[in-house]
């Protein structure tokens, strides 16, 4: 007999991507992917890569399938109102993302004003947060070669009135020089957490003009584990599941008298299966983070190029430098033709067929955005569930029901003649033949139930 302990969660560290992409495809793919290999849990991502279909009406952004993306606006129709800014967070148990924007903006994970400062400005920061992002703005706090701008002074005026610190390495550069300009700290990183932390990473280059700044929050409670649902799919698991529901069914009554005994019968007989399936199954690992399944050998050596490249010589925007940002785009654009080009070439079962079938279906890839009602935005799940349930379920009130229920409203009354006695041969067409259905809370699929029915018919 296993002992089964529990164990306190363990803290984890909380590491955040930070970048500009300019807009370019190559880069937002390249950023999302080493990402996901460097093991970031969040990636912060200014001027994404967008675009809107005319004809299907659809606003696409680079998808990768570790990370589950958020959008400050959920759809767009041109450049003067796409998104600016995305943020992705990582496929995992630990990690539970919610996005709170009371209004929107495509500058801001927040606003119907166009002065983005003024928004920053109005927002008051809550415990445990980290502004990060391409401020493009100047001040001695941060680069002290230069005079501060304007906005410059208002970020720094904003941050001292609520005590977020700076986490960049003050005159370190986050940009690359341009012909006869010197190089800037423009991307910055704020927070109101102690052990928060950021470096410039030069060696995670997404191929833009911009450096990557990795973020780090150390000492994180993890995200409360939902409980894992039991799996019973394989032969050996069915049969082993029929079985031991036929030993435990032994224990049930065979004569019912009563309503409250059918009731009490069939809370028993749920509980016999449900534990017969956590004998007999495994845990689900639920969904998880994969990277991207195009990226090979060839795209890590195109990436190790450019970044050797930027490191041995110090014009960045250089012939040499120039030749190597344009391998990797190229690299990275031949390497995902040919890799989608083969798998519709290999194609040649219908199980396949159907799974490209389904690439046709336009698809959002976003997460759903807050929603509104009058006034007021809800911005979490369970607010949203609220407000939807308030809204579509309790829209009526005691004043629309029916003066007597009992009482026919046609006249004459016509019976319907009802069966008061259901065969069992009915109950089993009804349970064992309904198809591949969708599960429920139970977790108790169609072929589990045949594997017991001989036992509980």
């Amino acid at each position: 007999m296993r002992k089964i302990t529990r164990t306190r969660p363990q803290s984890v560290t909380i590491k955040i991507f930070q970048a500009n992409v300019d807009k370019g495809i190559e880069a937002h793919s390249a950023a999302l992917q080493l990402a996901h290999l460097e093991g970031y849990n969040v990636v912060i991502l200014q001027e994404p890569n967008t675009s809107f279909h005319k004809q299907k009406k659809l606003c696409r952004t680079q998808y990768h399938p570790g990370f589950l993306c958020f959008s400050p606006v959920d759809s767009w129709h041109n450049n003067d109102t796409r998104p600016r800014v995305m943020t992705y967070v990582k496929i995992d148990n630990k990690i539970q993302a919610e996005q709170i924007t009371p209004t929107r903006h495509r500058d801001l994970l927040r606003p119907e004003v166009e002065d983005t400062l003024q928004i920053l400005e109005e927002w008051i920061p809550p415990e445990n947060c980290v502004v990060a992002g391409d401020m493009n703005a100047y001040h001695t706090s941060w680069q002290s070669d230069r005079p501060a701008s304007q906005d410059g002074n208002r970020i720094y005026e904003w941050t001292e009135r609520h005590d977020l610190q700076l986490l960049n390495e003050p005159d370190e550069a986050t940009t690359m020089a341009k012909p006869k300009t010197r190089s800037s700290t423009i991307d910055l990183a704020f927070s109101n957490i102690p052990e928060a932390s950021a470096t410039v990473e030069v060696h995670l280059t997404t191929g833009s003009l911009h450096y990557t700044i990795g973020i780090e929050i150390p000492n994180r409670e993890p995200a409360q584990i939902r409980t894992r649902k039991v799996r019973v799919t394989t032969p050996d698991e069915t049969k082993a599941f029929g079985d031991h529901v036929g030993k435990a069914v032994k224990s049930l009554p065979t004569h019912i008298d009563s309503e409250a005994q059918i009731e009490d019968m069939a809370r028993r007989l749920q509980d016999i299966l449900q534990n017969s399936a956590r004998a007999c199954g495994r845990i689900s690992r639920g969904r998880r983070a994969r990277g991207c399944p195009w990226w090979n050998q060839e795209c890590k050596d195109a990436h190790d190029d450019l970044r050797i490249t930027r490191r041995i010589y110090e014009n960045q925007r250089g012939e040499e430098v120039q030749r190597a940002r344009i391998k990797f785009c190229r690299v990275l654009r031949r390497t995902r033709q040919k890799f989608w080009r083969n798998t519709i070439n290999e194609v040649t079962t219908s199980e396949g067929v159907y799974k490209l079938t389904r690439w046709m279906k336009p698809r959002q890839r976003i997460q759903p955005p807050p929603i509104q009602v009058g006034d007021i935005t809800y911005s979490t799940d369970m607010e949203k569930a609220m407000a939807l349930r308030k809204e579509k379920l309790e829209r009526r009130d005691a004043t629309d029901d029916i003066v007597d229920g009992w009482q026919p409203a046609a006249n004459p009354t016509k019976e319907i003649p009802i069966v008061r006695t259901i065969p069992t041969k009915e109950i089993e067409n009804a349970l064992l033949h309904t198809g591949n259905t969708t599960l429920g809370s139970d977790g108790i699929t169609t072929k589990m139930l045949q594997a017991a029915w001989p036992h509980i018919a």
